[in-house]
């Protein structure tokens, strides 16, 4: 996956990198659901935990690292910072047709906390309805 990103500067044979990212959200996936299946409580308490565990995780760095292009003034940042900061750059990048050339670790993350987002809300409420959930998972 690394050597994907560098693929614009060391040539396109190395450019198949992106498996990697599939196969991340996919595992992820996975882990994800088998946290949220194995907590027990109220959804509303669990979501709020879980997403404060999160935020805790992600958000530090994230924001860090954003704060810290846009001070050494990184053309791509600064043009973009509305939806990087909001976590909506997957949407820019398909709305405005930019390039993935630079920084493309924050489409993926755009993508990861949307999951973070939603999909807790969609198991937590289907574990009540076991059948339910289960054609939701397959």
């Amino acid at each position: 996956m690394l050597l994907q990103h560098f693929a614009y500067y060391i040539g396109q044979k190395f450019s198949a990198g992106y498996y990697g990212v599939d196969l991340f959200f996919v595992i992820s996936g996975f882990l994800i659901t088998k946290i949220l299946l194995q907590q027990n409580g109220s959804p509303g308490k669990l979501y709020l935990r879980f997403l404060g565990r999160r935020t805790l995780r992600i958000f530090p760095i994230y924001y860090l690292t954003l704060l810290v292009l846009w001070l050494v003034q990184f053309p791509y940042v600064r043009e973009h910072i509305l939806y990087l900061a909001t976590y909506t750059y997957n949407y820019a990048v398909v709305a405005h047709q930019i390039p993935l050339n630079h920084a493309t670790h924050f489409w993926s993350l755009s993508v990861e906390e949307q999951f973070y987002l939603f999909w807790p809300w969609i198991i937590l409420g289907l574990k009540k309805y076991p059948v339910l959930l289960k054609g939701v998972l397959v």
